[in-house]
């Protein structure tokens, strides 16, 4: 019999839950992938489109790169997925999760205080990379374990031994 949460994992990494690994695992982000790759070079499209609308303005009060620096803030802020440019890697052990960033503390959640697991569908921007997102709840936190994650699915029949709904 299949659980809610065997199911939300299963939709989550998009193939049936296998017999979980040995612990620990550790999953690391790959710096340069190669939909990691097309999506920066899509950014660098945006800011030179950014800068022309700048330099559109012809103004001589306000500079093109003021223009392209607002619209560029603008767009990171809101349409993208900060977690595309931070996280370094997942680690799975006997005591939680623990997400690692490449500037920052890390994310740790205990089993003990996992709550529920949700998935986030992610935002406008990376648009080749798939930045759906597992979202693991706990009493006082949450951590976000992206699909760009290289092998999360490995780590989908771990996360539902520890799920209980």
């Amino acid at each position: 019999m299949t659980t809610v949460a065997e199911a939300v994992l299963t939709a989550f990494s998009g193939e049936p839950l296998s017999a979980p690994p040995s612990l620990p695992l550790s999953l690391e982000v790959h710096a340069m992938a190669g939909s990691r790759g097309a999506d920066v070079v899509l950014l660098l499209v945006i800011i030179a489109a950014f800068y022309g609308v700048g330099r559109l303005m012809k103004s001589d009060s306000v500079k093109p790169s003021a223009v392209c620096a607002g619209l560029t803030a603008v767009f990171m802020l809101f349409f993208a997925n900060s977690d595309f440019w931070s996280i370094a890697g997942v680690n799975v052990d006997d005591t939680g999760v623990t997400v690692t960033h490449w500037i920052g503390g890390d994310d740790d959640l205990p089993w003990d205080d996992l709550v529920f697991a949700s998935i986030d569908s992610g935002k406008l921007f990376p648009a080749f990379t798939d930045d759906h997102a597992l979202v693991l709840v706990g009493r006082d936190h949450k951590v976000t374990l992206p699909r760009f994650v290289p092998g999360i699915a490995s780590a989908m029949p771990i996360i539902a031994q520890h799920l209980h709904y």
